[in-house]
């Protein structure tokens, strides 16, 4: 059965990708008309830092509990690139989902499984190195503004922590026409937690 509070949680995480897709889309008519705009998603892998200790983990293990501290995770991204070497730029990353699966043998209050689901919008100034032709490394730092949502198996959803923190990231791309590919390495500071987020991702340059 599917209650009242799953259903507020899924508007509003749907209410804030809608939100961020909308200003990162409302932005780009005059920066396309301006040049040197460009938009773009890439997806990978999101890892969660030092969650638990290992002897934390491993009595866990030891307990039938598996933490799950990896995810898929995906980008939507815009920009405006100023010159070779500064860019601006706008997103919105879906950080995946941390899961912790106690089994029906081990149920915490009744509960089989827990995850814990981050999303972000934020903001990063991007520095440019062009190396070869068609070639070039950048490096980025920025803050995000993040929220979680706790799912309890998979009839309750309610709203977790929330907050604004500190970004970077570094990275290679390779342009051919109005298309580039790119992959790059950004971690993203959530409180006392880092989440890596290893990526590949296409862009369109207007």
């Amino acid at each position: 059965m599917i209650r009242t509070e799953h259903i507020c949680i899924i508007g509003n995480k749907m209410k804030k990708t809608i939100i961020s897709l909308g200003i990162i889309t409302a932005l780009f008519p005059a920066l396309a008309n301006a040049g040197n705009a460009y938009i773009g998603a890439s997806v990978g892998q999101a890892n969660y830092n030092d969650l638990v200790t290992s002897d934390i983990e491993n009595s866990l293990s030891s307990a039938g509990i598996d933490l799950d501290d990896s995810d898929t995770g995906y980008k939507l991204f815009g920009g405006f690139r100023a010159n070779d070497y500064f860019a601006f730029e706008l997103f919105y990353a879906n950080l995946g989902e941390v899961s912790m699966n106690f089994g029906s043998t081990s149920s915490f209050m009744g509960i089989e499984e827990m995850t814990v689901e981050q999303d972000t919008l934020g903001a990063s100034l991007i520095g440019i190195l062009p190396v070869a032709d068609n070639f070039e490394l950048f490096g980025k730092v920025g803050f995000h503004a993040w929220d979680s949502t706790v799912n309890l198996d998979s009839d309750v959803s309610i709203e977790g922590a929330d907050g604004t923190d500190p970004m970077f990231g570094a990275g290679i791309a390779y342009k051919f026409s109005s298309i580039s590919i790119q992959a790059e390495f950004e971690r993203y500071q959530l409180d006392e937690t880092d989440v890596d987020l290893m990526s590949i991702g296409l862009a369109y340059h207007f």
